[in-house]
């Protein structure tokens, strides 16, 4: 039967009656399954009972999370005019005295690097705006690189909107390990409030009133259980190589369309992919991971770790639900590697519905995107709102409900969940039915050229740096990987049309390859093995160790600090020229 027939039929067997059931079982019998509490151990297991009694193969793993269960919080003004300000306190922050600290307030726009410019905050309260640019980890982190002493974190939505808001601040992701657990140690007293109070404050300050005000926070950390529901559905004659299908499943609160919707979505995927196992081509795995809500991705981290020799050898691509479901959403929103990038748009071109947007951009460090180190290609997809509404919420890019108690059964649109329902399952479904990856790495030699051809200009008129870093070798390099790139993509193509005349394992495994060699240098400071910050600010750029080359030519040659960074600047452009030609390397051996 042709592939596209079987993907379409495996869609159409997904109901939408039994997921919106499901969504409403676990956002009401399990609401506020924060990792580390009962209701979280107790939801996992419902999880894995379920998938059983749908013949899946399906078992618990655990593991322990450094994890934080927010306690009440309080904010008081205290002048010019005393009020109590409605608040919550975010998992990871820290504790106040048990008087709680009283301390003058300074706005910070969105809390980012640039927004501290020209201020003091030392010793000081900020008052920051929720924004993925960056996100709550990363503001926290600037923050306390400034002296701040707290944080008040003013929800997004318009400007009237009485959502509170919960989440996280933790920024070392994963477990902390002897290198970051500082950056835990650190982390002052930070707590959400809602944006109608956060404008009202915000307007205080820019009256040029001096606001002080009391916050006081309780928290304490612990080693805690968290629980990973996980399955796996075997290709009758598969080679081993798996598709690994994930979503967190903690959640604040009901958390219906966060994360609910995508978990039972998953659910019923595998059900029906293992009433039709003998289809596939390929293994497809499914993994729900806690500790990403009151941790920052505890789970996904630990998962890498411990199975890292299966992973690197075996995974040919992660798929990550979040957020279906959303209400009026109308734009298909899709965070996808490179490589995937060509497949993923001519399958779109196919499945979206007339009048559905669609949105496509790089990867980026958010959810539990855990997996660049490693080297694996992602796709995190969910359905969005129009840039205009979006903008009117003040960046609310998951809508004004989003972490609060309104993320329940009411707000969850049946329309929009049906068709993340055959758009996300769409990509996994055909990854397990084709038997070539559908690879294709010339997008990312251009990636890697265009960021290139932009460091080149950073250090124009900086003779010392042009001298010091060479970037004319650099371009070479990645000149000769981007024509190799293109021949191995002409010949992939001929594998497609006739898979039988070619040793399919033998690309498919120099792919997989590839992949590994590329990705952590194009998406990560940090490398293969290590973990970057969450929303670390260089992660926004492509080849984001090399940020070090413009803070290198930002300091006058022969200073103390251009000596420093030019040790750092040198070693990060090698680990551009290193990953390109170990990767043209893969390919010149594929070739041959």
């Amino acid at each position: 039967m042709e592939r596209k027939k079987i993907r379409e039929d495996l869609v159409k067997q997904l109901s939408l009656d039994t997921v919106l059931r499901e969504t409403e079982t676990i956002s009401e019998d399990f609401a506020w399954r924060l990792s580390g509490t009962k209701i979280a151990e107790d939801a996992a297991k419902y999880y894995v009972d379920y998938m059983k009694k749908n013949g899946v193969d399906a078992k618990l793993l655990t593991t322990k999370g450094y994890l934080n269960v927010p306690e009440p919080a309080d904010l008081k003004v205290v002048s010019p005019v005393a009020e109590e300000i409605r608040c919550a306190a975010c998992a990871q922050c820290g504790s106040t005295p048990p008087e709680g600290i009283t301390a003058e307030v300074v706005h910070v726009g969105p809390g980012g690097v640039n927004d501290y410019i020209g201020k003091d905050v030392k010793g000081k309260i900020v008052l920051a705006e929720l924004s993925y640019a960056p996100p709550r980890p990363e503001k926290t982190r600037i923050a306390i690189a400034n002296g701040a002493a707290g944080m008040l974190l003013m929800n997004w939505g318009s400007d009237e909107s009485e959502y509170l808001g919960y989440g996280t601040v933790k920024s070392p992701w994963g477990n902390p390990t002897p290198e970051t657990i500082s950056l835990m140690d650190n982390t002052p007293p930070i707590v959400m409030i809602t944006r109608k109070d956060g404008v009202h404050l915000r307007k205080i300050i820019e009256s040029g009133e001096k606001l002080t005000v009391t916050l006081r926070t309780h928290a304490e950390r612990e080693w805690m259980d968290i629980f990973l529901p996980y399955a796996e559905i075997k290709a009758p004659n598969g080679d081993g190589d798996f598709v690994l299908m994930t979503g967190h499943m903690d959640a604040w609160s009901y958390g219906a369309s966060d994360n609910a919707s995508a978990n039972a979505l998953c659910m019923e995927m595998a059900k029906v992919l293992q009433a039709n196992r003998h289809l596939l081509k390929r293994d497809v795995r499914f993994a729900f991971w806690q500790g990403h809500e009151n941790g920052i991705m505890e789970g996904s981290t630990w998962f890498i770790e411990k199975f890292w020799d299966d992973l690197d050898e075996h995974c040919v691509a992660v798929f990550n639900f979040d957020s279906y479901g959303l209400w009026k959403a109308s734009v298909w929103h899709n965070e996808v590697a490179a490589e995937l990038k060509p497949w993923i748009v001519g399958l779109d071109d196919v499945i979206i519905d007339e009048g559905v947007g669609r949105d496509y951009v790089r990867t980026s460090r958010i959810g539990d995107m855990s997996f660049f180190g490693i080297g694996i290609p992602a796709s995190f997809t969910w359905m969005f709102h129009t840039k205009e509404e979006i903008a009117g919420w003040c960046n609310a890019t998951l809508g004004e409900y989003y972490h609060s108690d309104a993320d329940n059964m009411d707000f969850m649109d049946k329309d929009v969940l049906a068709k993340c329902m055959k758009y996300g399952p769409s990509y996994v479904f055909d990854l397990a039915l084709t038997p070539v990856l559908p690879m294709d790495f010339v997008p990312v030699a251009d990636e890697i050229l265009n960021r290139v051809n932009d460091l080149t200009d950073i250090i124009k008129g900086r003779p010392d740096a042009i001298d010091l870093l060479e970037m004319d070798k650099v371009k070479e390099t990645a000149l000769e990987f981007r024509d190799k790139a293109a021949q191995l993509e002409t010949l992939r193509q001929k594998a497609v049309e006739n898979h039988e005349a070619y040793d399919v394992a033998a690309l498919n495994h120099a792919l997989k390859q590839i992949s590994r060699a590329i990705l952590p240098m194009t998406c990560t400071v940090t490398g293969r093995y290590e973990q970057d910050t969450y929303g670390l600010s260089a992660l926004h750029y492509v080849i984001p160790c090399s940020e070090s080359i413009r803070t290198l030519v930002s300091y006058p040659e022969n200073s103390h600090d251009y000596y420093v960074w030019s040790t750092r600047a040198k070693r990060d452009r090698n680990k551009i020229t290193d990953a390109v030609r170990h990767a043209t390397t893969i390919i010149n051996q594929t070739l041959k």
